[in-house]
């Protein structure tokens, strides 16, 4: 069998049919296309097939798989997973799924209270990010602070806020929402004893 080349998949391979996880291939991901058929894979699909996955191709795998244990006979390559946002059964090794269209950070199977505490990616993290900058911004300004504590409040308390999480957000946004509703609490603090210091 000749040695595949193992690349990065650029835009002519992206969105082609990776045959062994059964999902589409991204711009970026590491990839091989079958030195013999020329399908592409992923990478770590060529590798856990140890080979292309088209049947009478000379690339594929002479060996058969062996039978899983106890221990691995939950990540084994053909596995299938419930997706963890709608339940239904996909291929274990899909990182989106085929019925609702969620997408996963890994192909690993997760809950779904793990799924729903996912952190934000892609446009959705620099979306979240930008606002939550905002928020604190507002709330360091002396006129919006008493509005702002009970925005940021509402965030941290009720745990969403304008349609963002607050157990999605990473580590760092975290505390600067806390940073903000402490600072616009002290700033509204120090209002109402300045008006009342006033009369």
């Amino acid at each position: 069998m000749r040695t595949p080349e193992f690349k990065v998949a650029t835009a002519d391979l992206a969105g082609k049919f990776c045959a062994v996880c059964q999902t589409d291939i991204l711009a970026g991901e590491e990839v091989v296309c079958c030195p013999s058929c020329s399908l592409p894979y992923h990478a770590e699909c060529w590798r856990d097939n140890a080979g292309c996955a088209q049947y009478g191709c000379p690339s594929a795998p002479r060996t058969t798989k062996p039978e899983p244990t106890i221990q691995d006979a939950g990540t084994t390559w053909n596995e299938d997973k419930c997706c963890p946002a709608c339940g239904e059964k996909i291929k274990g090794k899909a990182v989106k799924c085929r019925f609702c269209g969620a997408t996963f950070q890994t192909r690993e199977a997760m809950t779904s209270g793990t799924y729903a505490e996912r952190e934000y990616e892609g446009r959705d993290a620099v979306k979240t990010r930008n606002q939550v900058i905002l928020i604190f911004l507002l709330s360091a300004t002396g006129i919006l602070s008493p509005i702002m504590a009970i925005v940021a409040g509402k965030f941290v308390f009720s745990g969403t806020c304008f349609g963002i999480e607050y157990k999605r957000l990473p580590p760092t946004l975290r505390m600067l929402v806390v940073f903000a509703f402490s600072v616009s609490c002290l700033l509204s603090f120090f209002a109402v004893l300045l008006f009342l210091f006033d009369r």
